[in-house]
């Protein structure tokens, strides 16, 4: 019997300085894991630097320079690629043998699309928005990551986040398992949970397929997209029960009056007034405002503008909670 005890209290001694020994990769790789507390707080770099699943983004920041802009700024939410997802990023880009095949101006590029500035992200709260990155679109202000938490993370409709709320010394980072890249205008549509209705149009054959073949294009484009509440409220209009209820013809006009073309317009080019074309021929859209709140106006129809400035890699979107009808 004392010689079951003593194996068993050698066993338990044995078990816990393996614990012990891997408390330190444990913090990194416990998805339950918080920095929080500490007195004081690593900053970002300093957990990047002793995290064994970011040797290869420590090296990247440090060979571009990159590093400077982390330990410049004053607090934000870094979306921090892992070794697996620049291995993963490589596999799927055969123009690269490597990492170090890519130029320095993409690498930095890459970088600045996984940082948002000035602002913590728990992605433990839920919310759906359009976050602001640091790199800069082809046409006008930021590229946008496009987050959805609720139910499940996903980071421009896909889920690439392998630990998430780190919190730290002014920033948060989610350390994400593949990398994030701008997606086009289309792929939003498809993959937002609010714009499922709309998303319908462009799946039919009979609606968009001339539209869609446009928009596949580099653009830029912009688009107003009238929410699923948006659509609920017009079939309570009309006393119909969907789209099936309007005629195809009639839904090809709605769908071109919402998108225009050639044009990257944010919500800070859109002047109060003025007049934007649309894809409908001689049909337009006027500027408004009310209390404060932008609007799109059309054909007796006011439209405010909710969620605005989703930069795509072809162009911008503004989530609208009206369905704008042209005339006929």
């Amino acid at each position: 019997m004392k010689s079951i005890t003593r194996h068993c209290l050698i066993f338990a001694l044995l078990l816990s300085l393996i614990l012990f020994s891997n408390c330190k990769r444990e913090i990194f790789l416990n998805p339950n894991y918080e920095l929080i507390g500490n007195d004081p707080q690593p900053s970002a770099m300093e957990f990047i630097e002793s995290n064994p699943d970011l040797t290869e983004l420590e090296r990247i920041m440090g060979v571009t320079g990159w590093d400077e802009k982390i330990m410049t700024t004053d607090s934000f939410t870094f979306f921090a690629p892992t070794n697996e997802a620049f291995e993963k990023f490589i596999t799927e880009n055969e123009a690269y043998n490597s990492i170090n095949d890519i130029p320095s101006a993409i690498i930095t590029d890459l970088l600045d699309y996984h940082l948002i500035k000035n602002k913590g992200y728990i992605l433990r709260d839920t919310f759906t928005e359009f976050l602001p990155t640091t790199s800069l679109s082809n046409f006008d202000g930021p590229n946008s990551l496009f987050i959805k938490t609720e139910g499940s993370i996903r980071i421009n409709g896909e889920r690439k986040v392998a630990l998430q709320d780190v919190r730290l010394k002014n920033s948060i980072i989610h350390m994400m398992g593949e990398v994030a890249t701008p997606i086009s205008l289309l792929d939003i549509i498809e993959v937002h949970p609010e714009l499922t209705t709309f998303a319908e149009l462009f799946e039919r054959e009979d609606i968009a397929s001339d539209i869609n073949e446009l928009l596949n294009g580099e653009g830029p484009f912009t688009i107003f997209a009238p929410t699923n509440g948006a659509f609920s409220d017009l079939f309570s209009e009309l006393e119909i029960n969907g789209i099936g209820g309007i005629p195809v013809a009639e839904l090809k006009k709605v769908l071109q009056y919402h998108i225009i073309k050639t044009d990257n317009l944010r919500s800070e080019n859109l002047e109060p007034s003025s007049k934007i074309s649309t894809l409908l021929s001689n049909q337009e859209l006027t500027i408004g405002v009310s209390n404060n709140i932008k609007n799109i106006r059309g054909n007796n129809r006011t439209a405010n503008l909710i969620s605005t400035d989703g930069q795509g890699s072809n162009g911008v979107l503004h989530l609208i909670d009206k369905v704008l009808i042209p005339t006929n």
